[in-house]
């Protein structure tokens, strides 16, 4: 029997909850790129990245389950909180001075 595999996107400001080995946890949605969707995991939070197969199977597999779509006040807010909790590298303008002349 052929089965047809149907790739799941997530919702935007979609909250999923983890039904197997992170269970109690959960994944906000927070953007997609080339390869991968980004995540919030929470409690964290923390940067979790899926494929879009592994997000496709976890979904189809019941190993992820939409909660809920966030208010987007709320979405902003937790955004907020993850960028916080994991900022992006930025590069020095000038070199750190660690002492001075005398």
């Amino acid at each position: 029997m052929l089965s047809v595999y149907v790739t799941k996107k997530p919702k935007k400001r979609g909250l999923y909850a983890w039904n197997s080995i992170y269970a109690g946890s959960f994944l906000l949605f927070v953007k997609s790129f080339k390869d991968h969707y980004q995540f919030m995991f929470l409690p964290g939070p923390s940067e979790f990245n899926l494929t879009f197969d592994e997000f496709s199977s976890c979904v189809q597999k019941g190993i992820l389950e939409l909660v809920e779509d966030l208010p987007e006040e709320i979405f902003q807010e937790s955004l907020s909180a993850f960028e916080l909790a994991c900022p992006k590298p930025t590069l020095m303008m000038e070199p750190y001075e660690t002492s001075k002349s005398r």
